[in-house]
């Protein structure tokens, strides 16, 4: 299993200790995925280095093309996807992978998260 995780600069440790108790957890998607360019974010590395987890960073045109299962104006708008924590654990899950969980928003609306079922689930 594999997380996409999308999030606003502005992002907090809360926000991604929501997402890790309620589906990184349930899901044991203890490899998370985002951008090259998210991936710099201090309270990111903090919460995947607080957390042991495995980080994978995409090129953000790798995600341009892929289909994704939901549609967010602002993602649409911004980053030319349908779904950007979608598409990056649909990159990073490989051509085999499949959306299990469509995108979630915390609470605060600053982070998102989906995952994604590779091949060696």
């Amino acid at each position: 299993m594999i997380a996409g995780i999308g999030f606003k600069s502005t992002v907090t440790i809360t926000s991604f200790n929501e997402l890790f108790e309620s589906y990184i957890k349930r899901y044991s998607a203890f490899t998370v995925a985002t951008s090259k360019e998210k991936a710099i974010n201090a309270v990111f590395l903090k919460f995947v280095s607080t957390n042991h987890l495995k980080l994978v960073q995409i090129e953000e045109d790798a995600i341009y093309n892929i289909i994704t299962p939901t549609v967010s104006h602002l993602s649409k708008k911004f980053k030319n996807v349908g779904s950007f924590c979608e598409a990056a654990a649909l990159a990073a899950g490989g051509s085999a992978s499949k959306i299990i969980c469509e995108r979630k928003i915390s609470s605060d609306r600053l982070a998102t998260i989906a995952i994604a079922e590779t091949d060696g689930d």
